[in-house]
This record gives structure tokens, sequence and C-alpha cells, in this order.
């Protein structure tokens, strides 16, 4: 007799069991585990306990309902070969996607890209094992009886999920009531405090290691009646955990979230809890003020959030799959995932409680709002402001004209794929200015906040706080956002400066500070009692100083009290862009300055070049005349380029003048690709030309051969 096979004599049951298992570690608990690591998102956009556990069932039983589904259809009709096929493939289907996610958690968790071993490599072998797996299942009772054992995962993993303290407060409304101590504050003074993001301290500084007055004069303002602690560092190189350890003044853990669950009595809630407050909070990343203080309603039924929940985690889980190098192919994830959608439009009246904005667009529109909270109220205001500046994308000038569009997803720097710099000097030194002309904007922000006090006459009597979470490195062949050796002085300095109500003498100390340190050291002027758990200390104390700094975080790093090196940061940033004029990051940073602002009826034009570029940001012809922008910036890259030119010369003229001269990078995968910036000035009211040349030497002349720019690419 012929032998049954076994997918006529295996019960749906236990094929269901399979494939439900399968699912788990497939799917299921990928995209939960990505949900717990951001469940600041599920708070941002309130998404309801039953639109969760909607989803959740989703997720649990879509692939095993569907395929068990069929395959009994199939089977019933008789159609065994269609039904072994179709098992075939589903177990096939579900085990690769265990293992690439596998070789995604792989590569990630050691590193292993810094070694030489990429992810389609690993992604490669995963398949591979994926397809043994799949023989092994058809072949081996015992592999099937194991699969049967390892089901527990299908209860296992929503548990899980739903026992962590942010996803259980967000599903069953379980309150931080633990924290809510009731405080008061001996001395409630109006208090004002800003946290730019990534902003380095001693970026603000000069050849003294003053506050630069010319080109930072609002901090330089405030340094002159506050105490300014200029060896100030932060304990974390990321926001999610940067911004939690100024507000809760704990060391950070990579599995905490930044939620108020997992930092309960942390700044908001105890300014919350002491009731003489009239709180304004705008902080669009993090998810740690009081969930009564926001303000924005939640007006989305089930089906609707249940429907948003479920495209954002598929689009997420999409991305966590594929290697690294397939990018390019995969779906965008919504921005919402991020946390960057815009406010609701009713929030531009409210003028207390959270206020939500978008994270790295609308920032004058952000200052603007926030200026409007700052008024005369009958309990002192509390007024906080986390801004995405001096932070990436940089699209500002110090005015605070925008010169170039956002993306929608992800800033594109030249010169640094995947937040690390190329060796080459060049295209860092042309981010770095960039940074800089919005640490100049954030000056501005400042400034205008300090005019408001002042005209509120509540300037003198306001404690005034101003600090960054994390800074940001510009070394050619390092990270720009993890301290090595070199980039230590970029990435971990911040700036810090107290104005303590009616001070008026400025103070500057060397002291050692930590960012951990703010919060003991407000509760100190405020006279709220400090927690047991905080693990920083007041700065107002005579406790002696700290004998080290931490860094926590993949890589803890320990660091000397003193951290000379951070002037290191200073030096480099002075030879490189010079000091004093606004203007002299424009000069300092020109290819070949000789030939700036020359007619080009002044200059050698020859045949026009071979080369074509592909212009990605700018145009060729301009109206600067657009609300808030001016047109710049340009950025492109070159084609048909000898194989052995490493770098080539440019240069670029507006209206017929020299305006702007440049260099290409020298490696991949950045090479024969440009940026540069024309000034403010020299636009007319309607069209404007632009050209590009390439600049070549020969028996000491100059020659400018005119490229062919081609239509902008997306």
């Amino acid at each position: 007799m012929e032998p049954v096979s076994l997918e006529r004599r295996s019960p749906l049951l236990r094929e269901f069991l399979h494939i439900s298992t399968l699912n788990s570690f497939a799917i299921v608990q990928p995209i939960l585990d990505q949900l717990i690591s951001n469940s600041a998102f599920l708070r941002y956009y309130n998404y309801s306990g039953a639109a969760i556990f909607l989803v959740i069932g989703i997720l649990m039983t879509a692939v095993p309902g569907v395929s068990i589904l069929l395959l009994g259809t199939l089977r019933w009709r008789s159609y065994h070969r269609a039904a072994g096929v179709t098992l075939r493939v589903t177990i096939l289907l579900l085990t690769c996607q265990s293992a690439l996610i596998g070789s995604r958690w792989l590569s990630t968790a050691f590193e292993l890209a810094r070694v030489g071993i990429p992810d389609s490599i690993l992604s490669g072998m995963s398949l591979c094992f994926a397809g043994v797996l799949t023989v092994l299942y058809f072949r081996s009772e015992g592999y099937r009886t194991v699969l049967a054992v390892s089901s527990i995962g299908v209860l296992i993993f929503p548990m899980s999920f739903l026992g962590t303290s942010s996803i259980r407060e967000q599903v069953f409304g379980l309150s931080s009531q633990h924290s809510a101590k009731a405080q008061t504050a001996a001395n409630p003074a109006p208090t004002v405090m800003i946290v730019f993001d990534g902003l380095c301290g001693m970026s603000l500084l000069d050849e003294k290691h003053q506050v630069d007055a010319v080109r930072y004069p609002s901090f330089a303002r405030l340094a002159a009646m506050s105490s300014l602690y200029r060896n100030a560092t932060t304990v974390h190189v990321r926001t999610d955990h940067a911004l939690p350890a100024i507000l809760s003044s704990c060391y950070p853990e990579e599995a905490q979230t930044p939620v108020e669950t997992d930092y309960p009595l942390n700044l908001f809630r105890l300014i919350d809890n002491t009731n003489q407050y009239q709180s304004t909070i705008f902080e669009p990343y993090t998810q740690m003020a009081p969930e009564h203080l926001r303000k924005i309603a939640n007006r989305r039924g089930l089906a609707k959030q249940t429907f948003d929940l479920l495209n954002t985690v598929v689009r997420v889980y999409e991305r966590i799959c594929l290697p690294r190098e397939l990018e390019s192919l995969q779906f965008d994830v919504p921005r919402e995932w991020f946390r960057m959608l815009p406010p609701d439009p009713s929030d531009l009246q409210t003028l207390d409680g959270k206020i939500v904005y978008s994270w790295d667009t609308d920032r004058d529109e952000q200052i603007e709002h926030f200026l409007n909270c700052l008024r005369s109220t009958p309990r002192p205001g509390f007024r906080f402001l986390h801004i995405a500046v001096p932070h990436d994308p940089w699209t500002l000038l110090p005015s605070g004209m925008q010169y170039r569009q956002v993306r929608a997803y992800g800033e594109h720097i030249v010169g640094c794929p995947q937040e690390h710099w190329i060796a080459d000097e060049w295209p860092v030194n042309q981010g770095w200015q960039r940074y800089l002309w919005q640490v100049q904007y954030a000056d501005r922000c400042l400034g205008k906040v300090l005019d408001r006090l002042s005209d509120l006459g509540q300037l003198e009597e306001s404690l005034i706080i101003v600090t960054a979470d994390h800074g940001m490195g510009f070394h050619p062949g390092s990270e720009r956002r993890v301290p090595d050796s070199f980039t230590m002085p970029d990435i971990v300095s911040v700036p810090l400066m107290i104005k303590h109500p009616r001070q008026s003498e400025a103070i500057v100390s060397d002291r050692n500070v930590e960012t951990v340190d703010i919060l003991p050291t407000i509760a100190t002027i405020l006279g709220l009692q400090a927690d047991d758990e905080w693990e920083g200390e007041s700065i107002q104390d005579d406790a002696p100083e700290k004998p080290r700094k931490t860094i926590t975080g993949n890589l803890n790093t320990i660091l000397d009290a003193r951290f000379p090196q951070r002037f290191q940061y200073v030096d480099r940033m002075l030879r490189v862009f010079g000091s004093g004029a606004m203007n002299a990051q424009f000069k300092s940073l020109q290819a070949i300055p000789e030939l700036m602002d020359l007619n080009l009826s002044t200059l050698r034009v020859g045949n026009p070049s071979l080369l074509q570029c592909n212009l990605i940001e700018g145009e060729t012809s301009l109206d600067p005349n657009r609300p808030g922008f001016i047109p710049c910036y340009f950025e492109g890259t070159l084609t048909n380029v000898s194989q052995d030119v490493n770098t080539v010369s440019l240069a670029i003229a507006l209206n017929g003048v020299v305006r702007a001269t440049t260099k290409t990078c020298q490696e991949e995968p950045h090479s024969h690709s440009w940026s540069a910036f024309l000034p403010e000035s020299g636009w007319l009211q309607h069209e404007n030309s632009i050209q590009l040349f390439e600049v070549k030497r020969t028996d000491q002349r100059v020659t400018l051969q005119e490229i062919r720019l081609q239509a902008i690419s997306d």
C-alpha cells in the first residue's frame, strides 16, 4: 500500500499549534519587543487598551488562522497535493522570518558589521539554516515535538508584554500613584527650564574659554547673571536615556523607556505634586509628564486606532527583518513611530499643561508658542521647553531662515553614512558648520525667552536652567553619536547655566557636574525634599566633589573628574572656523578662497566639462522670495569622473559671480558627492541663475569648465 503522507494524517490542531508557535517567534515576539522599547509611542498617541488587545489578537491569529482555514478547505476538497505545498510554504516562510529576525539581532547585539560581517551575509546564512529546519520539520518527529513544547511562547510573549510596567499602565490605565507624594516648595520661585537637544557645551566658548559674546550674545547675556558649569557632562549619549536622566536624577538603564512609569518621581511629577505651580511643558520626545496635564483628546474611534497601530507595527516589523544594506527597498516607517506628527491645531491656543509639537519641524512656531506661555499667573509658572536644536536635521541659518526642506524620513548628511563620518575632513567640517549655525539659532531662541521675561519683569526673580541632553561628534573617521577618544569632548560635554532667583553676579565653575545633578539642585533651590532614589547630588551642597564621571549605555565609560581634554574641542573649532565675526564660517570653509566674489568675465572659462552633475538639493533657477526660505544650499553627485581622479574642485556662480567653492568627497559611499553654501546676500528679487564649474589648474593658471546640471533627483 502507498504510505499516507504527513499532510493527510497530521491533524489540523497539531499543525495549528506548530504554525502558531513559529508565528509567535517570527512575528508576534519581535513586534511586541519593538512596542516595549518604544512604549512612549503608545502613550504619545494614547492608544486604548482595547486597540492594543485587538492588534495583539490579530498578530497572534491572522497567519495561523488563515493557514489552517486554507489547509482545511483544500483537504476537504481533496486537493491534498496543494495542501501539502501550502503547509510547506507556510512553514518555510515563518522559519525564514524567524531566522532573519535572529540574524538582525545578532548583527546588532555584537556589532558584527564593524568587524566586516555585513547583514546581507548573515541573512543569507540564516535563510540556509531556515531551509534546513524546514526539511527537518517534515522528516523529524523530534523536531515537531520541540515545536509543540515551544508553543508555550504563544502565551508567554503576550503575557510578558502586558507585564511590562509602561505597557501595563497604558493598557490597563494603572497610574503612577505611588509617586504622588505631596510636596511643598519652601521657595516657589517662577522657573524656566530649557533643554536644547544635541548642544555641545564647548561649542559656546571662545579662545579664553568664556562664552563667545560675539557669536552667542544671548548665552553670554545669561552667563553674565548666572552660574556657568563648564565641566558639565551628560550621562548618556541618546535622548531617550539622556533626557530622563536630567529629569529623574537616575543613571538610566538600557531597558528603561522614557515614560513616567519607568521614572516615577521625576521633575514634572515633583512640581505637579506641590500644587503650587502653573505648569507648561513642551516635550516632544518623552512621556514623563503626568498624563492629566495633556490637553489633546483622543478623537479616533477603536477601528481607526486599531488600523493605525497595525499599519505602523507591520511597517516597523518589515524594517527589522531585512538587512540594513537593503534599506532603500524597505517600506517607510510612519513618522508617528518616531513621534513626529504635528500637534493638534487647537494646541496653538493652549497655554498650560503638556503641549506636544513635532520633534524636528515647526521650531519657530514652538518658540513663539512658548513665549506666549511665559506670562503672569496667580501661581508661579513652571515653564519647560525641550527643543530639537541644534540637533539634525540641519536646515536653519543663524537668522532662523530655512535653507533646505526637512526630509520625511531621516537626515541625509554628505560624508556621514549611518552616523559615521568618513575619513575625509572636508565634508566633516561642512557638517560641523551647519551644526554651528543651528547653535547660533539656539542662541537666538534663548534671546527671545530672556527678552520676554525681561518685558514681564520676571527675569530677576526667576530660576532659569539652560542645559542640553548630549552633544554631537565631528571627527573624520569617527561616529557622530558614539563617543571615542577623539569625540568624547564633542559628545558628552553639555552646557549648564543656572540663574538663581535674584542672582546678578556671574560665577564660573569647573566643578565636576553631571546631568543627574540638575534635579537635586533644582529641589534645593526651590526648597523641595530630595528623594532617596535620586543618584545625583545637589550642586548647592558642600558635599565633596565626585571623583569621576560616568557615561552609561552599551559602552559604559569612566572619565576623569576634571575632564581637561574637553577644551580640545574649542581649540579645534577655532582652528577650523576662526573666531570673532559671525560670518567667519563662510570665509574659512572655501576650497579655493582666491576665486571668491570674482566675476566670471574676469576668469578664464574653457570648454564645457565632460562631467555631469545630478543635483540632489538646490535648483538651477531660483526664487528667493519664498517666505522664511533662502535657497542657498546645494548638494549633488558628479558622474563621468575618471577612475584615477579622487577629488574634483568646484566653483558655484550666482548670477555670474563666484559665491562658493567646494570639492567632492574622496570615499565611498559618498565619493564624488559634494555640498556647498552660498551667502544669504547677492540674490535678485526675481529669477536667479546658478552655474557649476569644474576648476582645473594648469601652468599656474585656473580654468573653469562648466558642468551640465541634471534635474533634481529624489
